[in-house]
C-alpha cells in the first residue's frame, strides 16, 4: 500500500493579502515557515520514505524545512504548481473577482486552462504508485493542485473547498493495487493550533 499525506504549502505574504498567486515566485512568510516547522514536527515520528514537491519556492520551502528534520532530499515536480493565472497573477482576489465569474474560470490571458491543469496535476498522481508502491510519500502543492486531486478522488464539490485546506494542513490518502486511491483523511490541521488565514478572510481585507 501506498499512503500519500498531501499538504498545501505554509502561507505567504499574498495568502495573507488576498492576492492570487499561480506561478509567481512568492516565498513563505514568517508564520508560513513556522506553519513548515510545526508540520515537521508533527511528522517527526511518522515515517517518510520520499518527499515530493511543486517546484515554486513557497511549496519548495515548505517541503524542505520538513525534510531537515527527516534527513530527505526534496524532488520537484513541476506537474504539482498551481494553476498559471495569466494576467490576475499579483491581483487581490477581490479585484478580479467579477472578471473571473463571468469567464467562468477559463483561461485568463497569458494563462492555463482548468482542463489543462487538470491533466497534469492527475498525471503526477497517476505516476506515484508506480514510483512508491508499499512507501509513505509528502506531497507539497498548492490550494488548486491539492484539490484536483480530491476533486477526482472524494467528489467535484472539494473543488469548492479552497477556505477549509488551511497551509500546510494534511489530507491523506492511500492506494492498493485491485482497488485503487482511498481518502483516509481530510483538512487535518491540529498543528496549526488556530494560527492560520483561511481564504474568506484574506479576501475580506
Amino acid at each position: 500500500m501506498l499512503t500519500l499525506y498531501l499538504i498545501r504549502h505554509g502561507e505567504t505574504d499574498y495568502n495573507f493579502e488576498g492576492r492570487l498567486q499561480g506561478h509567481l515566485p512568492v516565498p513563505l512568510n514568517s508564520r508560513g515557515r513556522s506553519q513548515a516547522e510545526r508540520l515537521a514536527r508533527r511528522l517527526a515520528e511518522t515515517p517518510l520514505d520520499a518527499i515530493v514537491s511543486s517546484d515554486l519556492p513557497r511549496a519548495k520551502e515548505t517541503a524542505e524545512i520538513v525534510a531537515g528534520f527527516k534527513d530527505l532530499a526534496v524532488q520537484t515536480d513541476p506537474r504539482w504548481r498551481e494553476r498559471a493565472l495569466g494576467h490576475w497573477q499579483g491581483c487581490l482576489y477581490k479585484e478580479v473577482k467579477d472578471e473571473m465569474d463571468a469567464a467562468d474560470w477559463t483561461s485568463p490571458q497569458g494563462g492555463e486552462t482548468p482542463e489543462a491543469m487538470r491533466e497534469r496535476v492527475l498525471s503526477a498522481l497517476d505516476d506515484l504508485p508506480a514510483a512508491f508502491d508499499g512507501k509513505s510519500v509528502l506531497v507539497v502543492g498548492h490550494g488548486g493542485s491539492c484539490h484536483i486531486v480530491l476533486q477526482a478522488l472524494a467528489g467535484p464539490e472539494y473543488g469548492h473547498a479552497f477556505h477549509s485546506w488551511h497551509n500546510t494542513a494534511i489530507s491523506t490518502l492511500q492506494w492498493e493495487a485491485g482497488t485503487g486511491w482511498c481518502v483516509a483523511d481530510l483538512y487535518d490541521d491540529a498543528h496549526l493550533e488556530g494560527d492560520c488565514t483561511s481564504f474568506a478572510e484574506a479576501t475580506k481585507r
